[in-house]
């Protein structure tokens, strides 16, 4: 999470954009992060924005990284559930 949270806060204009958008470099490497599949990355994207809200809010107004990546996981974890 340390290596997480530096890059969130390094690059917060490019996070919260790439959030917006769904694409761009920062959805890489956040899909970096939670180990994801190459394949995955494109519903990953599509994840960030739906959630983007929620996501922004944990990140950079209550800086709880620990929610950030639990609000990820179950989110992953709720798009894979058929």
């Amino acid at each position: 999470p340390t290596a997480m949270n530096r890059y969130l806060r390094q690059n917060e204009p490019a996070v919260r954009a790439a959030f917006a958008i769904g694409g761009g470099s920062v959805i890489d490497d956040l899909a970096g992060f939670f180990e994801l599949e190459p394949a995955r990355v494109g519903e990953f994207a599509a994840l960030l924005r739906r959630h983007r809200k929620a996501l922004c809010k944990a990140a950079y107004d209550d800086r709880d990284l620990t929610l950030f990546a639990t609000l990820v996981q179950s989110a992953l974890l709720e798009d894979a559930t058929p």
